[in-house]
């Protein structure tokens, strides 16, 4: 398959969510390094045996503000024809919480020397909890209804599959994925609420789409820039501008753009070529910032070597 005919089928897919309205699931800065969160075509990418794991405390200082982790290892098979993972992730947002378990799998096709298509699909369930016993109400308020929404507490266990396609080089990156194709309801209308979707506790299907790539500067300095589009039905389109720039490998500063939200900084360091830990910190773009000192991720990954008989990983994988 030629470059080009990768960068048309990108061009329909990116014309395709334009339609399309954004944001839902948990939000990662780190994306970029945290793909299994996004796309399970991305199992078996790294071609070694890939573990990560990330925490993300968002809108420090407020109340009931999402905290999100994630953990995921995934590896090659077949003489890297398969890929396959797990994905485990947390949200906490208020009295809501919700888990995530995921079985990744790819199946990778060799385009070139270096270039890899996989075609990828999961499969798990979705665990949605609501403490609604432990909401406190305004003296005035009043509850009314059998929904146990209000009052009580809900738990669901849901299932959900996803799917996703990912291409990828030494340099280039794109993916295409949703993450979870059925749009499960948590709650049935609320009485007292007027009819229709406002009275529903609703998951919706999201769709993101990223490209990225890695330039050689000279010999010491590497830059990556990279975008990421999200998209679901109840909000409008947002999308991520990053730019990530490497020193001898070692050291990493990035810069992010979230427009529906937040500027962001990210410091990475990889004391081995396994090992990577970084920190990324986002300040608030719009009215909230009056009332949170910013939000915090921190995340590490490690890459195991392809036998007991390797000293190191040749280099390590900047996405």
């Amino acid at each position: 398959m030629t470059m080009k005919k990768l960068l048309i089928i990108v061009g329909f897919l990116i014309m395709g969510v334009q339609t399309l309205f954004a944001q839902q699931d948990p939000m990662f800065t780190q994306y970029m390094f945290n793909m299994n969160a996004l796309n399970p075509a991305y199992a078996g990418s790294n071609e070694v045996i890939n573990t990560s794991a990330l925490f993300r405390r968002q809108w420090l200082g407020i109340n009931g503000s999402p905290t999100t982790g994630t953990f995921s290892v995934d590896a090659p098979f077949l003489q890297n024809k398969l890929g396959m993972g797990l994905m485990v992730a947390m949200d906490k947002v208020g009295k809501t919480q919700t888990f995530d378990i995921m079985s990744q799998y790819a199946y990778r096709i060799k385009t070139d020397e270096k270039g890899r298509l996989a075609f990828g699909l999961q499969a798990g369930v979705t665990q949605y909890a609501f403490k609604g016993a432990e909401v406190n109400y305004a003296s005035n308020a009043t509850v009314t209804g059998s929904d146990p929404t209000f009052g009580e507490n809900i738990s669901r266990i849901l299932p959900n599959v996803g799917i996703g396609v990912w291409f990828n080089n030494e340099n280039l990156y794109i993916g295409a994925s949703i993450p979870r194709l059925i749009n499960h309801q948590f709650t049935e209308n609320i009485q007292g609420i007027p009819a229709g979707e406002l009275g529903k506790a609703k998951q919706f299907r999201h769709y993101f789409i990223t490209t990225g790539y890695v330039f050689t500067l000279n010999e010491t300095l590497k830059l990556k820039p990279s975008v990421l589009l999200r998209g679901v039905e109840a909000a409008p389109i947002s999308f991520d501008l990053n730019a990530n720039l490497w020193y001898q490998e070692r050291f990493g500063f990035g810069l992010s753009y979230r427009n529906s939200s937040s500027l962001n900084a990210i410091l990475e360091f990889h004391p081995t070529n396994q090992l990577r830990v970084s920190y990324a910190y986002d300040f608030a773009t719009t009215g909230i910032r009056r009332n949170t000192s910013g939000s915090h991720e921190m995340m590490i990954r490690y890459q195991f070597r392809k036998n007991k008989n390797d000293d190191i990983i040749i280099s390590p994988r900047l996405f």
